[in-house]
């Protein structure tokens, strides 16, 4: 009698709660544990995801000779690719740099003479141009190189 593995496949990067539980007969490879898991994904995209055997990562190279033995736990979860961490660190920098223009916005227009009152123009422009420009010097940490 063969017996099963736990396999506990994740359905989104970003969200945790989104995974399936489901067992695998005993002699059944990595790479036939990727295609229960996501029947739908085609092979050339079988690359963005992870497998892990009790926190051990298998290369996709070795997914069709690797068969986890009765007592291991199999993890398979999709990791970030085509520029998706890129465009995660460009979202959180504009927000960090719309809360930064907020909050020095007075001081900023205040360091040149400008009328700092609250929902003044001066305050308004220095909030805009705080704003604008963290974003663009920003965006130079995150891709140097455009690409």
């Amino acid at each position: 009698m063969l017996s099963e593995i736990p396999v506990l496949a994740f359905d989104s990067v970003m969200n945790p709660h989104a995974k399936r539980a489901l067992m695998v007969p005993e002699r059944t490879t990595i790479g036939e544990m990727v295609v229960r898991s996501y029947p739908g994904l085609p092979a050339e995209r079988a690359g963005i995801i992870r497998a892990l055997v009790d926190n051990i990562e298998v290369p996709p190279a070795m997914w069709d000779c690797v068969r986890p033995k009765i007592g291991t736990m199999v993890v398979l979860k999709p990791v970030p690719g085509d520029g998706a961490l890129k465009n995660i660190l460009t979202i959180a920098l504009t927000v960090a740099a719309v809360a930064a223009g907020q909050y020095y916005a007075i001081g900023f227009a205040g360091a040149f003479g400008v009328s700092v009152a609250a929902g003044s123009a001066g305050a308004a422009i220095s909030s805009a141009i705080i704003s604008s420009s963290i974003p663009a010097t920003g965006s130079l940490l995150v891709d140097p190189f455009g690409e």
